[in-house]
């Protein structure tokens, strides 16, 4: 598998967030990365998983259009308020994407199984013209009592 040199990447993007919880374990929703594929390129996701992760699983993953619309972002519960004005989900395991397409956000279903959960990146196993890549995102994540400034 080659790592970071294939046709789809996620969105130039980088650094930490921190969402100070409001209540205990449960659903959260993850949407703050733009995935986007090379021009003529169509790739085929295999699987997406969280790196690094502590206190926290991911339960779905798909990818949303942005076409007119903003990143969905970090916030508690599942579905997000944006869900209402989406087109029917695509879950992102199994999905192809072609650069026609367009950007698209990945939009992560997650359940905290502690107060206090991390994870260092969100990776992407995927194929396109016969060759197997792996994507990694540049957001960490954490969901915390308090975060720093």
């Amino acid at each position: 598998m080659r790592a970071q040199d294939g046709p789809l990447s996620f969105g130039e993007g980088e650094g930490s967030i921190c969402l100070e919880r409001s209540a205990g374990a449960g659903e959260y929703t993850f949407g703050n990365e733009v995935l986007s594929v090379e021009a003529g390129a169509r790739v085929r996701m295999t699987r997406v998983a969280l790196e690094g992760a502590e206190g926290v699983d991911l339960r779905e993953s798909y990818v949303v259009p942005i076409a007119g619309q903003t990143l969905v972002g970090l916030a508690p519960g599942w579905p997000p308020a944006e869900a209402s004005s989406w087109p029917p989900l695509a879950k992102a395991e199994g999905s192809s994407v072609a650069s026609s397409d367009g950007d698209t956000n990945l939009v992560l279903r997650l359940e905290l199984t502690v107060a206090e959960a991390r994870f260092a990146s969100v990776s992407i196993d995927y194929q396109a013209d016969g060759q197997k890549y792996r994507a990694q995102s540049r957001y960490s994540v954490e969901v915390a009592a308090r975060c720093s400034p």
